[in-house]
This record gives C-alpha cells, sequence and structure tokens, in this order.
C-alpha cells in the first residue's frame, strides 16, 4: 500500500513539474513573439533614409564650398 502512495506522489510531481515547464516555455514563446512583433513595427515605422548616400553629400558639400570660395 505504501509503494502505491510513493508512486501517485512521484506520477503527481511529474505532472506538476510537466505543468510548469509548458507554462514556462509558453510564456517564452509569447516574449518572443512579442518582442519580434515590436521590433518589426519598429522597423515598419521607421523613417526611410534619404537617397543620397553621407559620401555623395559630402562630396556635394565641399565642391559647394569649393564654388562658393
Amino acid at each position: 500500500m505504501m509503494l502505491f502512495v510513493v508512486l501517485f506522489l512521484s506520477l503527481a510531481l511529474v505532472a506538476l513539474i510537466g505543468v510548469a515547464v509548458v507554462f514556462a516555455v509558453t510564456r517564452a514563446t509569447a516574449w518572443v513573439v512579442q518582442r519580434v512583433e515590436a521590433r518589426d513595427d519598429a522597423r515598419s515605422t521607421a523613417p526611410s533614409a534619404p537617397d543620397t548616400s553621407a559620401r555623395e553629400r559630402v562630396s556635394s558639400e565641399s565642391s559647394n564650398a569649393r564654388s562658393a570660395a
């Protein structure tokens, strides 16, 4: 009889650990999905980069300065 009680309590403990693991994995997955969606939203709402590159802008500024001098 004592063996059945020990087996039942062991099974209950394993089931409780399993539920805790499933809960933790579910929460972690939801957190990751939320972070990815927030990153995608930030990318979609970020202002687009200007068409001219920094090198073109610097060269045009230096040529304007030379022509003004």
